[in-house]
């Protein structure tokens, strides 16, 4: 069980599920890729799969990617005013574009929010190299990296500005923090 997606309307419902490196979504009373195995029940944490009349519960891992999946469509679509100063993407402050030097790091522009941008003290050309530690050129680390943003209190950008090793700090308040 890969990941689900959970309502109180069961047909509404749907749970991601793997069965020899096969990944597809299932709805209850689909078959699983020809097993005869049928999805029972999606519950919040669970899905129960029936196989040859017999019950089984398949617990959710620690990580959901169907919600993981919904959440970054869902801030990709944010407006600058609804992203304020709270990021929750590494989208909302810069724009990453290729690095034509070809020698790490990825050229940056502003973001969804382009005050986010300026208030890291940002330029047009900069490359960034890493953000709190994590490298912008490893794959699994900017996985990483975009889950770690939504509860930073301060990202810290290391750039290289015109052959200058710069690290750059976005301060970010908490979300209880009224104004």
């Amino acid at each position: 069980l890969l990941g689900l997606v959970y309502s109180n309307l069961p047909a509404e419902s749907y749970a991601q599920l793997a069965f020899k490196r096969n990944i597809a979504d299932f709805k209850i009373d689909d078959e699983i890729h020809n097993t005869s195995i049928y999805l029972n029940t999606i519950n919040r944490g669970s899905v129960v799969v029936d196989y040859e009349s017999v019950n089984y519960t398949i617990k959710l891992g620690d990580s959901n990617t169907l919600t993981e999946q919904m959440l970054m469509v869902k801030f990709a679509q944010m407006t600058a005013s609804e992203i304020g100063s709270r990021p929750r993407q590494i989208e909302h402050v810069i724009t990453l574009l290729p690095n034509s030097s070809n020698d790490g790091g990825k050229l940056v522009g502003p973001g969804q929010n382009p005050a986010l941008f300026n208030s890291a003290r940002f330029k047009v050309g900069d490359i960034l190299l890493e953000v709190s530690g994590f490298s912008i050129d490893d794959q699994t680390h900017f996985g990483e990296l975009q889950k770690y943003i939504r509860s930073a209190q301060t990202l810290e950008f290391t750039v290289n500005r015109d052959g200058r090793v710069l690290i750059l700090y976005l301060d970010i308040p908490s979300e209880t923090l009224k104004m």
